[in-house]
């Protein structure tokens, strides 16, 4: 038997109805999070930046109370402040590293470890050459690093305690 026009057309519209209610109704709520692939906790599935965004050096950024052992036989007391030149990316000045004062170094920061590569400056009319690596744990920071000022040569271990 044979379907009247008129079912035929009630029975497409309800078809219809339906499937643009299933449809229409499965807007994906936003995945907030972090949407900075060069952060630490960068959210591949987010779709709206929520402003959570944390960079490695900000683990580092502060001023510090150093205690420093060297070799040759020596103890030092001082502060140092990091921060970053920029706000953003992986490097880090360290300011007065080795009680030098009017001295700033260059950290390169990758998570809580920081490399401070081979790098010489004119300090007081000495020349003073550095490299070495540190990693924060919390609130301290342990630098190991090695120097020469104007042919003396040695090696640091400072600990730096926010």
């Amino acid at each position: 038997m044979p379907y009247s026009s008129s079912s035929v057309f009630k029975f497409l519209s309800f078809i219809s109805i339906i499937a643009i209610s299933a449809f229409s109704s499965c807007k994906k709520e936003p995945v907030r999070g972090c949407m900075d692939v060069y952060s630490e906790n960068y959210d591949s599935l987010a779709t709206e930046d929520d402003g959570s965004c944390f960079y490695s050096f900000e683990k580092f950024e502060d001023t510090y109370s150093v205690n420093e052992t060297c070799t040759p036989t020596s103890s030092l007391g001082y502060p140092i402040t990091i921060h970053s030149p920029n706000g953003f990316g992986d490097t880090v000045l360290i300011e007065n590293l080795g009680g030098l004062n009017n001295a700033i170094f260059i950290g390169l920061i990758n998570n809580d470890q920081m490399n401070i590569p081979q790098q010489t400056q004119n300090v007081s009319g000495n020349t003073v050459t550095i490299n070495g690596s540190g990693q924060i744990n919390q609130n301290t920071l342990t630098i190991s690093y090695n120097y020469n000022v104007g042919g003396s040569t040695g090696s640091c271990t400072a600990i730096c305690t926010k």
